[in-house]
Parts: structure tokens; C-alpha cells; sequence
């Protein structure tokens, strides 16, 4: 089976464990066609596992700090986007897993920080695919070759584009960064940021006030005006 690029191209490497790790924000697509066989699993930072079961029998996961754009027993087409990294601590994790809900391929033998045979065989995978990670091998064993599969293909300038991934991702990206100018820009969000500033103001003076209880100071004192000798 010929499997598509399943990381957005505004995302960057990190570092292989059980899987291939991702910092930054950006889609994440469905390597092949196949069925979600879980979405939330509580044992990995963020709260989230994506199982695809592909139609090749093999399972990949997508799991941490991710949006999920499908639900549980949703049969996904190759490329369709199945979820949205939101580019903050824990970032994202990919990799080979099992049948088993919240299981990576490597979970019965991983150790914190260390690189695992799984993991580097998906990073070679991803070399297939069009990315650059160092270390990597060039083939993978368990996925094969690789392949675009004529979803998502790498352009000519060195795999750093890439279409329609890269287009998506792109207009995602400048989506949030509207959404947020909006956001500052409502009268709404101001009515919330001043609530919130006055709040922060009671409770300062709440505690001024209570370091002042016992004290023969007052709670207020004009400052002394000396007369100046004429």
C-alpha cells in the first residue's frame, strides 16, 4: 500500500521515541485509507490517541497535544484531515501502534528518552514521504516503501513544500491568526479583560488589607506636608 504524508509541513522534527515526535501547529492527515479506532486515551499527555486502522492491516497513532477531526469508528479516505496540532507543550507524537486503544507499537519496551526500533523505522517511512529526519534510514521495513499515493506529493525544491497540505495548513494557520485579532478587537473581549484586571485589583487590595489588620497604621495615609520657613 503507497501511504501519504500524515504531518502538516508547518510542523517541526523533534526527537524519535516510541514514534516520531512534532512541535508546532499544523493538520495532520490520514496515512492511508481506514477506520478510527480510538480518539481519546488519558494515559498520554493532552488526553489524546488517534488509532487508524489501515486497510493494509497496519496501525499508526496520533497522539498528545491535538484537535480531533473524526470520532471513533469513522472510516477516513487517504489525506483527509483527522486532526489539527495546537503547537503547544506536549506537542504531538506519531508513530506505529497496535489494535490496542492508547498502545504505540514500542510501549512494551520503551524506555524515557531512548530511540526505539519502531520509532526509527516510522521516521525512515517519513523520509519516504518527503521529510529530512536525521538518523533516519532512508527505507522503512514494516511500511515499505512509502509513497504519495497522488494525495499529498513533494515538490521540487527539496520536500519543503507540498500540495494541498502545505495550502491547507497554510490558511489554517492564517484562520487563528484572524481569529485572534477579532477576538482582541471585540468589545466583548475587552468587557472580559477588564473584568479580569478589576478582579486581579480586589484581590490585591483584599490582601493589603488583611496585612494592615492589627496595625496601628491606617488603610490609607496622606503623605505629611512640612511647611517651608519663610
Amino acid at each position: 500500500m503507497s501511504y501519504v504524508n500524515p504531518i502538516g509541513r508547518s510542523l517541526h522534527i523533534g526527537r524519535i521515541d516510541e514514534g516520531v515526535d512534532f512541535s508546532g501547529s499544523g493538520p495532520l492527515y490520514a496515512m492511508a485509507d481506514g477506520i478510527i479506532k480510538g480518539v481519546y486515551d488519558s494515559g498520554w499527555p493532552g488526553g489524546v490517541y488517534i488509532l487508524l486502522h489501515m486497510d493494509d492491516g497496519k496501525d499508526v497513532y496520533y497522539a498528545e497535544n491535538i484537535q480531533p477531526k473524526v470520532k471513533t469508528g469513522q472510516r477516513v479516505k487517504a489525506g483527509q484531515e483527522i486532526g489539527y496540532a495546537r503547537g503547544t507543550y506536549p506537542y504531538i507524537e506519531v508513530g506505529w501502534g497496535t489494535n490496542t486503544e492508547g498502545q504505540a507499537l514500542a510501549s512494551g519496551h520503551y524506555k524515557e528518552g531512548q530511540q526505539t526500533a519502531e520509532g526509527k523505522d516510522f521516521a525512515a517511512l517519513l523520509n519516504t514521504l518527503g521529510w529530512h529526519i536525521p538518523g533516519a534510514a532512508k527505507d522503512s521495513t514494516m511500511g515499505g516503501s512509502g509513497g504519495t499515493g497522488g494525495v499529498e506529493t513533494t515538490s521540487a525544491i527539496g520536500g519543503l513544500f507540498s500540495w494541498p497540505g502545505d495550502v491547507i495548513g497554510f490558511f489554517k494557520d492564517a484562520k487563528t491568526f484572524v481569529d485572534a485579532l477579532l477576538w482582541i478587537v471585540n468589545p466583548a473581549s475587552w468587557l472580559r479583560i477588564g473584568a479580569f484586571i478589576v478582579g486581579t485589583v480586589l484581590i490585591l487590595f483584599a490582601i493589603y488589607a488583611l496585612l494592615k489588620v492589627g496595625s496601628d497604621e491606617p488603610l490609607f495615609s496622606m503623605p505629611k506636608v512640612v511647611p517651608v520657613p519663610v
